[in-house]
């Protein structure tokens, strides 16, 4: 998947209103690859949410002839006159015109597939080249010619290849050509949240700022990786900077904290064979390049394992101020 990002890289083209899902391909398009097919969110699409409350699995299901934007076939209910008509734009028959139809106005784009429909010279499929030529809203123009020239009273429809169709189910149902794209909470009455799903199968985290220094000697911190997974393998990333001019390092999971304090009286009894004294072990034994990480199939949380102390970097030194990061990625398809 590809569309509309934050700076952190977060996807923003998933929202709601209401009972409705809305997914914004408007202004910069969503792209979207089912089982290795090319589909296309390219305006404002709904979903609308029904049924007992949960949580709603929203998906995208390729169309194998297309979706009809316009329908110009005056045999499909209701019946409509057939307005098609093919005219020259001064040296060559390319222009299709229908004077009822505003194709500026009717999610026509370039690419589209125009097909002139019967059994006369011209019944063919043609691709769009331009829409509105000349700024004439009720014209199409086409790649090639028409090879029989002009003709009126035509039947057609105007296809989009790459549309998808939507939907939600409340378990998720693996199918071919299917892609589930996120998830909305539903209470009966309204969308309460949504959760769209991130772009690749590996999430790279933005860097957040540590202190430990202070009053706050523990740090936590989630990110939304939205992987819809939780076989997933998480990497934790360390830094003095937040821009790669400073080496990065990561940090291990494991964890492991002792006091390791002995104390033992040395003494025996009896003459000169008197032993005086105590054998004393102080201190204690830290994971210092450790942090705790945990994670459900949406989001991963990381905290430092040691009070006060945020990594030992490279060197040895301890630090306790720096900047964090998550990469996560999903171990299976």
């Amino acid at each position: 998947m590809d569309g509309p990002k934050d700076v952190n890289g977060y996807p923003t083209w998933m929202g709601s209103t209401g009972a409705n899902v809305q997914l914004d391909g408007s202004v910069s398009n969503v792209w979207i690859m089912v089982d290795g097919l090319l589909g296309r969110i390219r305006k404002l699409e709904q979903i609308t949410i029904s049924g007992g409350a949960g949580t709603k699995y929203l998906y995208a299901q390729h169309n194998a002839v297309g979706l009809v934007r316009v329908d110009g076939d005056s045999d499909t209910p209701p019946p409509a006159a057939a307005n098609g008509s093919i005219g020259t734009d001064g040296s060559k028959y390319r222009l299709f015109e229908d004077l009822t139809v505003d194709f500026s106005t009717s999610d026509v784009k370039p690419g589209d597939l125009l097909a002139i429909l019967g059994t006369g010279d011209n019944a063919e499929q043609y691709q769009i080249a331009v829409v509105a030529p000349g700024g004439n809203n009720n014209r199409l123009q086409i790649k090639g010619v028409f090879p029989a020239g002009a003709q009126a009273s035509l039947n057609y429809t105007i296809t989009d290849p790459l549309a998808l169709t939507f939907g939600f189910d409340t378990t998720k149902v693996a199918a071919a050509g299917k892609l589930y794209i996120g998830e909305a909470d539903w209470d009966t009455a309204a969308i309460t949240a949504v959760r769209p799903l991130h772009f690749q199968d590996i999430f790279v985290g933005e860097w957040r700022a540590v202190d430990v220094s202070g009053g706050s000697p523990t740090f936590a911190e989630s990110w939304n990786h939205r992987l819809f997974d939780d076989a997933i393998e998480v990497q934790v990333q360390v830094s003095q900077a937040n821009d790669g001019t400073q080496a990065v390092e990561y940090l291990s999971s494991a964890q492991y904290n002792s006091t390791l304090a002995i104390s033992n009286t040395l003494s025996l009894s009896a003459g000169d064979q008197t032993l005086s004294g105590a054998v004393t072990l102080s201190g204690t034994s830290l994971m210092a390049k450790s942090a705790k990480v945990k994670w459900t199939n949406t989001q991963v949380t990381v905290a430092n394992a040691v009070s006060a102390v945020f990594y030992k970097d490279y060197a040895g030194a301890d630090k306790q101020t720096g900047y964090v990061r998550v990469v996560v990625k999903k171990l299976r398809k």
